[in-house]
This record gives C-alpha cells, sequence and structure tokens, in this order.
C-alpha cells in the first residue's frame, strides 16, 4: 500500500489507503447499511434491526453500533458512514505530526484502527499504541501490525507508558456526557448563544478527558484532540477544562475543520493542538477560541 522509490517512502493519501482497508466512498447511507446487513448472520441481521430501531426511537445511543462488527470489513463498512469526517480529520492530524515531529504515539479512543494503520503507513518508525474500550473493535484490527493495543476505558484507567503525542480523534460521544442538571437559561457570549449551567455542569466531563490524555504524555508531549463541539457551552466548558489543568490550545494549529454532505449541508468540528506548556501563539481567552 505504499511506493518505494530508493531510500524514499512514498506514502498514499488517507482517502485512497482507507479505501484499501475497506471505507466506502460511493454508497448511500441505506446502501452501507444494507452492506453492513449482508456480513452477519440472520440472527445477528434481526439483533441489528433491533438496535437500529432503540437508536431512531431515542431509546438507545448510537455508540451501542460500536458494539457490532467483529472484523475489519464490518467496522470499514460502519465507519464509511463518517468517511468524510475520517478524511479532514487525518489530514489534520497528519500536519500536527509533520509539525511536532513525536517518536511516540497513542490513539485515545482508537476503534478499529485505520487511523492508527494510516500513521503507521506515513509514518513507519513512530512506535504507535492505541486504546478503545470496545474489546470487539480491538481485536478486528490485524495482529501482524507493530501496534500495542490496549482494551479499557481511558476515563478510568492508567496506562503504563507515556508518550509525545496523544490523539483524541472522536474518541468521545455526546451522549457520554451527563446531562446538565441545571435550570437552563440564555446567554449570548461573543455572540453566540449560550447556556451558563449546562457549561458549569459539562466542565467535569471535558476536565477528565483531557486529564487522562495528558497523564500519558512526556513532559513536551502534545494533545491532539479533534471532537463536535455541538454548541457553544460545549466549547467553553472544554476551554475552561484545558485552562484549569495548566494546558494550552496553540492557535497555530488549531481550527473549525469543515465538510460539505452530499445534501449539500456544511458540517463543522473542531480541531485543537494542546500542549502543557505554552509555546508559540496560543488561544488565550474564550473570545479567540469562538472565533476560529
Amino acid at each position: 500500500v505504499c511506493l518505494i522509490m530508493g531510500d524514499h517512502h512514498i506514502a498514499l493519501g488517507a482517502r485512497a489507503f482507507y479505501k484499501k482497508l475497506g471505507i466506502v466512498y460511493d454508497k448511500s447511507p441505506s446502501a452501507l447499511d444494507k452492506s453492513f446487513l449482508k456480513e452477519f448472520s440472520p440472527s445477528e441481521q434481526d439483533q441489528i434491526r433491533e438496535t437500529w430501531d432503540q437508536i431512531h426511537s431515542g431509546g438507545s445511543s448510537a455508540s451501542k453500533l460500536y458494539k457490532l462488527p467483529v472484523t475489519q470489513k464490518q467496522a470499514a463498512l460502519l465507519f464509511s458512514h463518517d468517511r468524510l469526517r475520517m478524511l479532514i480529520s487525518t489530514d489534520w492530524i497528519k500536519q500536527v505530526i509533520h509539525s511536532v515531529s513525536p517518536n511516540s504515539i497513542i490513539e485515545f479512543g482508537c476503534g478499529a484502527g485505520f487511523l492508527l494503520q494510516y500513521l503507521h503507513h506515513c509514518f513507519p518508525k513512530v512506535e504507535i499504541s492505541g486504546v478503545d474500550q470496545c474489546d470487539n473493535l480491538i481485536k478486528s484490527i490485524p495482529g501482524d501490525l507493530p501496534f500495542k493495543l490496549i482494551c479499557a476505558n481511558y476515563h478510568e484507567k492508567q496506562i503504563d507508558s507515556t508518550f509525545d503525542l496523544a490523539i483524541c480523534d472522536f474518541g468521545w460521544d455526546i451522549s457520554d456526557i451527563p446531562p446538565s442538571k441545571k435550570e437552563h437559561s440564555l446567554k449570548e457570549v461573543f455572540g453566540h448563544p449560550t447556556c451558563p449551567g449546562c457549561t458549569t455542569d459539562f466542565e467535569p466531563f471535558y476536565k477528565s478527558l483531557l486529564k487522562s490524555l495528558e497523564s500519558n504524555l512526556k513532559p513536551d508531549g502534545h494533545i491532539a484532540l479533534v471532537g463536535r463541539f455541538i454548541n457553544a457551552s460545549h466549547k467553553i466548558a472544554c476551554f475552561n477544562a484545558i485552562q484549569s489543568l495548566g494546558i494550552s490550545i496553540r492557535a497555530d494549529h488549531s481550527k473549525s475543520l469543515r465538510i460539505k454532505h452530499p445534501d449539500g449541508q456544511v458540517e463543522s468540528f473542531h480541531a485543537y493542538l494542546i500542549s502543557p506548556k505554552p509555546m508559540g501563539r496560543i488561544i488565550e481567552d474564550v473570545e479567540q477560541l469562538l472565533s476560529l
């Protein structure tokens, strides 16, 4: 899956590499679901349809789908729903790696290891590890790859090693964040509607997440955090958590990433490069954060 010219390693782009792993680009969501179903036995298909019904009715989180795949092909078909986001976040993470030049990388919430495999393809000399709480996804990753893989909830388990770069690329779901128990109110912060109570109640989740990532860094290590912050309350809660831990968002690499879906809808999410020590220009206040 790569070209060798003399001593030079020429890596494939993310799109071509992920396609080789089974990510599908030319099917609609319904067609992907049909292909996904065909990879399971009739009895398993009935359980999957029941899971879909629970999710669509609001009785279950979409994260329940992550428990279903047991092969790379099954996982690739499931994650193909998120292919556009995968591509743009992978490109950003690759830029970060070129900038900070880590010798060791760990991905928290690595899933079926598609990003891990691409990073190994691009940076074969870098030590790569991954952690995910879904045992089925960890086991689906090919065993001949030189990865250290850990099945654990990284909010609860301390990893034994430290790393130059910790990646969390959609390593959490909004459904993981406990809902606010405070009375909702509306406050405008630099032109963005927020709920102060939600901001306060969301902050402990982000602080726990970031503390888990930071605890596995070497002294000069970095965090590459990519996620869907659905409103300004979440963004401010994350920023407050970062400040409370004494770490900083680097302004030179942090940005809002945008994708355009086939139906024309534009979706944005945020990518933050976070350092334990202030390095270069940093995001100093909420106004600067919300302007990304």
